[in-house]
């Protein structure tokens, strides 16, 4: 399975390549910053995607308007005090795509 991640966590993202790569997933890119998501999303197209939300510069919710945009999506409105609205993902079925979103 080819993986891009998106981490600005040097040890938790560099952790995760190490778990990938050993359990046989192929790494296809690995970014620490909101501006390279998207791109790396576009040039690998990979099977999965592993975003860290909040990214540097801004630290809001670069890494998911990253996925939207990649998955040609609209961008997500406020979804409130700690929480994230989710109409982009679902794609238009109303069945959510693979997303787990951390705190």
């Amino acid at each position: 399975m080819r993986v891009v991640i998106a981490e600005d966590n040097a040890l938790l993202r560099e952790g995760l390549v190490l778990l990938l790569t050993s359990a046989g997933h192929e790494v296809a890119a690995v970014v620490g910053s909101g501006p390279e998501v998207l791109p790396a999303l576009l040039e690998h197209r990979p099977d999965v995607a592993v975003l860290d939300v909040r990214m540097p510069p801004g630290f809001r919710d670069e890494g998911l308007r990253a996925a939207l945009a990649a998955r040609g999506g609209a961008a997500v409105g406020d979804g409130g005090p700690g929480g994230v609205a989710g109409e982009g993902l679902s794609g238009g079925s109303g069945r959510r795509r693979g997303a787990h979103l951390r705190r």
